[in-house]
């Protein structure tokens, strides 16, 4: 792990310095100063282990975020101190080397406030633009990019500026959001599908509150994975986005309810999918019909339609590729005029009476063509590429 988070932000500092016109003598300079700046964060992943330890430090990084700049003197040596109780509380029960370690880790922490670091921290005079470029690169995700706060005050606040938040597996994603700072984010992922072995519980308000803050700052992609570990089928509104482009929802067996107004509107979106979720046929029908003028692009896969429903319809004037797959026997008729790829996955029954430009037609994935089941109408004759 080591090798692989200097390599990450060396390359990172690399690259983002040639674009900034510095010479290549002072880039090198730089990147041999990104050892001192994430020291901390590699002892602290080197002697932490798995499990609990892990999510201590994000806590205590979180916690030492919030609070408010104090300024120096004795105030310094108080937020170094609690730093240096993060470290040695990760490595509780080590050898004498282990204390020796976090003794030096201090020492970094203290060099950009004046103390006795012995050497000059030059990774924390970076622009922000440039340290937030290669958080975004740390295999952890954001909640890798937290634990960057407790290396210096200078580093208390940059990852609450990031343009994208990314969690994976359990993480402490309403801390995160909660401390989040920027005032609209460009991409939103969390992805915490697990096996069956190993499950995390995602409960349904907590899948809400993700898109709560879509809702309110998201200005770009949104992509959420969850699944569900119990018995009874909970559901998950979808607020409106305006300002998403890409909406990517894999719900594992959640109802994904569209509880709209008509003036709402995902003004925006050019790209939605939605995977493995119950979706009410006529709430989907409005939200596609009314409130996604933008629509290019989308998905349906493996859905299934509550209350036994065996139709649906989709309207769109803006609609130009589709790949749909519901539940066995249920028939789709598709109004696009737009439209021009159709690729159907084992869908038993549709019509599609109006498509003029329709020129690709992907039929790999599908039933046997039976023109009592599957019409294409008028749009039959414009197809210019069939995959059988």
């Amino acid at each position: 792990m080591l090798g692989d988070l200097l390599q990450t932000c060396t390359s990172a500092i690399e690259i983002l310095m040639a674009e900034e016109g510095v010479s290549g003598g002072e880039t090198e300079h730089i990147s041999e100063q990104t050892t001192e700046a994430i020291i901390l964060q590699i002892l602290m992943a080197e002697e932490s282990g798995s499990g609990g330890g892990t999510d201590s430090i994000s806590e205590q990084a979180t916690e030492i975020l919030m609070v408010e700049d104090g300024g120096s003197g004795s105030k310094t040596d108080h937020f170094s101190k609690q730093e240096t109780e993060i470290v040695t509380a990760n490595e509780a029960g080590s050898s004498g080397g282990t204390a020796r370690k976090s003794e030096e880790a201090t020492e970094i922490l203290m060099d950009e406030e004046g103390g006795s670091g012995g050497g000059t921290d030059r990774i924390s005079d970076l622009p922000n633009s440039i340290l937030h470029s290669i958080m975004l690169q740390l295999p952890g995700g954001t909640a890798e990019a937290v634990r960057t706060s407790v290396l210096a005050k200078r580093w208390r606040y940059i990852w609450a500026h990031l343009p994208e938040l990314s969690f994976r597996g359990d993480c402490r994603v309403e801390t995160a959001q909660a401390a989040y700072l920027a005032p609209t984010i460009k991409r939103l992922k969390v992805d915490m599908l697990t096996s069956s072995y190993s499950p995390h519980r995602i409960f349904a308000d907590r899948v809400s509150s993700w898109l709560h803050l879509a809702s309110k700052r998201l200005a770009g992609e949104l992509s959420i994975r969850v699944s569900r570990y119990s018995e009874r089928r909970r559901e998950v509104v979808l607020p409106v986005c305006e300002m998403a482009t890409t909406i990517n929802m894999e719900l594992r067996a959640y109802t994904l309810r569209f509880a709209l107004q008509p003036t709402d509107m995902f003004s925006a979106l050019a790209i939605l999918r939605i995977q493995s979720a119950y979706v009410d046929a006529r709430e989907l029908q409005g939200l596609l019909a009314h409130h996604c003028p933008r629509l290019k692009q989308l998905i349906l896969d493996t859905i299934t339609l509550l209350d036994g429903a065996r139709a649906l319809s989709i309207h769109s004037n803006s609609l130009q590729q589709l790949e749909i797959d519901t539940e066995y026997n249920a028939k789709v008729e598709i109004v696009a005029p737009e439209l021009q790829a159709f690729y159907p996955h084992y869908q038993s029954q549709f019509d599609i009476p109006a498509s003029p430009k329709l020129s690709d037609v992907d039929w790999s994935s599908s039933y046997l063509y039976n023109p009592q089941l599957h019409s294409f109408g008028v749009a039959g004759r414009h197809i210019q590429r069939l995959v059988l």
